[in-house]
């Protein structure tokens, strides 16, 4: 006589082998879709973060980084990087992913913010 534990982890493995196999096709269609839906649906949230990206372009000079500013360069860059990479997977619909990228955003703006005010030596961050 089967227990009732081996009874459900048969009827478990039942099911998973009834499920279809993922279709990659299929996944990015999914993922475009919710893409275009979060476009429509986040117009208010764009704006913000075309006036957040604004802030970025601003401190870009075009011309070659000074080295004792090169790890604050290197750190913005880092921070925009992530601020890009977190709204397109919000977008996507993967807020995990979104939460933890933009936390490295903030992470990296505030060591350069820390470089820059004089409170933290940039030696502590190499």
């Amino acid at each position: 006589m089967k227990s009732e534990y081996q009874e459900n982890k048969r009827k478990k493995s039942l099911k998973s082998e009834n499920q279809p196999p993922t279709n990659l096709l299929q996944f990015l269609g999914v993922d475009e879709q919710n893409v275009l839906v979060s476009v429509y649906n986040l117009q208010s949230e764009i704006n913000l973060f075309e006036n957040v990206n604004l802030l970025f372009e601003q401190t870009r000079t075009g011309g070659p980084v000074p080295a004792k500013h090169a790890l604050v360069h290197q750190l913005m860059s880092f921070a925009h990087y992530h601020l890009f990479f977190s709204f397109m997977t919000l977008c996507r619909c993967h807020p995990e992913e979104s939460f933890a990228s933009m936390r490295v955003a903030i992470e990296a703006t505030l060591k350069a913010y820390s470089i820059i005010e004089g409170d933290g030596a940039a030696t502590n961050f190499v």
